[in-house]
C-alpha cells in the first residue's frame, strides 16, 4: 500500500531484522515500513545462520506451529519480492 511517500509491505512473517532493514532500504525517496502479521502468520523469516545453528525460530517454532519449515533462502526471496512490489508500488 502507497500513501504518498509511505510503502506499508505487508507480509504474514516474523521477520529477523535485517530483512526488515533491506525492506526499508528497497526504495529511495521512500518510506518502506515492513508489515508483520499481515494475512496472518505462517511463522519466523530466519536468516541461513539461524538455520545452520538450528535455532529455535528456524527448528522448534515450524513444529510448533505445525507446518513445515521454510528454506533457509526464504528471507532472500520475500526481500525481493518486496522490493519488486514496492517499485511497482512507487513508478510514476
Amino acid at each position: 500500500i502507497r500513501i504518498e511517500n509511505l510503502v506499508l509491505a505487508g507480509h504474514p512473517t516474523e521477520l529477523f531484522s535485517e530483512y526488515s532493514l533491506r525492506m526499508r532500504e528497497s526504495a529511495a525517496g521512500y518510506s518502506v515500513v515492513p508489515v508483520g502479521y499481515a494475512g496472518g502468520l505462517v511463522g519466523y523469516v530466519p536468516n541461513p545462520a539461524a538455520y545452520q545453528a538450528g535455532a529455535y525460530e528456524a527448528d522448534l517454532v515450524p513444529r510448533i506451529f505445525e507446518k513445515w519449515g521454510f528454506r533457509s533462502d526464504v528471507g532472500d526471496i520475500l526481500t525481493t519480492g518486496v522490493a519488486e512490489a514496492v517499485a511497482i508500488a512507487t513508478e510514476r
